[in-house]
């Protein structure tokens, strides 16, 4: 299916209705499947919106950045639980297997029409400045600005947050490892904005989530906002 040739905000309210119910039984299905990478998801979306307003980007791109974020490890339901929730480092064979996950959730992506930096920002979420990422070995500009927010949003809340093989790492060695990258695997311009978030502006990540599971659950366009409210009006 095609990517989406509108902004969100031009689509008709038919096809918006589609998006957002679509958009809920993804993030239902990972809920359900996955809560680590659920909550992992949400934080870290939040914090890529966070980063996008700071750039001075619009609302139409900070809103494609969120879900983009909230759908970014999509893939990761491909891969065996027992793997994502191993209580010890990966072996070469599976660390292999989960860095598989971004072709997978584009692949989930494509067949849903989202907008265009959506479904690549899912896809190139891993790739590096210096090409030392995956799954496709881009290099700068090659990776699209939204899948560059994205890597140092995913970054920070995944060394800040516990994981099943290790404690949390701590918010000053999560920063150090972007500024460290900055200009090599890390675009210097969000590193800057998301340093510039938590050490200025006192940004927190959330540590509340919405469940999609419920009825009374948040609507998608709840969750188009968070961070900080936005200067230009809303999209849904």
């Amino acid at each position: 299916m095609e990517p989406l040739l509108k902004p969100l905000s031009e689509q008709p309210l038919p096809e918006l209705v589609v998006f957002k119910g679509t958009l809920r039984a993804l993030l239902a299905v990972l809920e359900a499947r996955d809560t680590l990478t659920f909550v992992h998801s949400h934080r870290m979306a939040d914090l890529a919106a966070a980063i996008a307003v700071e750039l001075g980007l619009t609302s139409e791109a900070v809103a494609c950045i969120r879900i983009g974020g909230l759908l970014h490890d999509i893939g990761m339901i491909a891969m065996p639980i027992d793997i994502v929730s191993k209580p010890s480092q990966l072996s070469i064979a599976e660390l292999a297997a989960i860095t598989g996950h971004p072709v997978t959730g584009y692949a989930v992506l494509r067949n849903i029409p989202l907008p265009l930096p959506m479904n690549l920002a899912v896809l190139q979420h891993h790739e590096r400045l210096d090409g030392t990422g995956y799954p496709d070995e881009l290099k700068g500009e090659a990776i699209c600005q939204a899948a560059r927010i994205l890597a140092v949003a995913d970054t920070v809340e995944s060394m800040v947050s516990e994981r099943p093989y290790r404690a949390a790492l701590g918010l000053e060695a999560a920063l150090g490892v972007i500024i460290s990258g900055k200009g090599v695997k890390f675009d210097p311009k969000v590193v800057e904005a998301c340093v510039r978030l938590f050490r200025l502006q006192d940004y927190r990540l959330p540590e509340s989530f919405p469940s999609y599971l419920q009825p009374e659950g948040n609507t998608v366009g709840d969750l188009l906002v968070g961070a900080r409210d936005l200067a230009e009006p809303q999209l849904f």
